[in-house]
């Protein structure tokens, strides 16, 4: 079933930047919206960069064949989320941003609009939320400056309030499954 708020606002943001923090708590609404992103941004003509577990991973591949043809997931770079965040064991937003940039810059370089959508998981380390504020704030200069749509996903049962606060000033707007919320610095809201 297809998220039309979200068709929506993938529209908007059509042929500009849009840094989307996905705040979501339901796993069948999140990977809805999952799908809903690759479709969408795939039949615009978008490169899409999923980065994303390998569980959810292997249900996104199983839901995209039955509505993308082979051509069209052959657009879609699958790319396991820890292996993408922890590749030293560590989160290190240097090398995790250089990483981004190299997933993207060759569709950027042949200019093919390029879609991404990360899900940001993490263990226990308290340590890494400033990694991520960093990481995110690097990433939103990065977006915006090439044009971009890039949805940073986390989970509403593993976020604390600081790093919910944090993550709504790096973005442009705060999607949860079941609204969109612009920030104040936007005077544009959907109904």
């Amino acid at each position: 079933m297809e998220n039309t708020r979200l068709v929506e606002l993938l529209h908007y943001f059509e042929g500009e930047e849009g840094h989307i923090f996905y705040h979501f708590e339901n796993q069948e609404k999140y990977l809805q919206n999952v799908i809903t992103f690759i479709t969408s941004g795939v039949k615009l003509g978008s490169k899409i960069i999923l980065i994303e577990n390998d569980r959810n991973i292997s249900r996104i591949k199983e839901t995209l064949n039955n509505k993308l043809n082979p051509s069209e997931i052959a657009k879609v770079l699958f790319i396991n989320n820890f292996d993408f965040y922890f590749e030293n064991k560590c989160f290190d937003p240097q090398r995790i941003y250089a990483y981004y940039k190299q997933s993207i810059q060759p569709s950027l370089d042949n200019n093919i609009p390029v879609w991404t959508w990360g899900l940001v998981e993490w263990g226990d380390d308290k340590e890494i939320l400033n990694q991520i504020e960093i990481y995110e704030k690097k990433v939103d200069r990065f977006v915006n400056e090439k044009g971009i749509i890039s949805v940073c996903a986390y989970d509403k049962t593993r976020t604390p309030n600081g790093l919910k606060e944090m993550l709504i000033k790096c973005h442009s707007v705060m999607l949860t499954d079941d609204t969109i919320i612009f920030p104040s610095k936007i005077d544009t809201s959907f109904g």
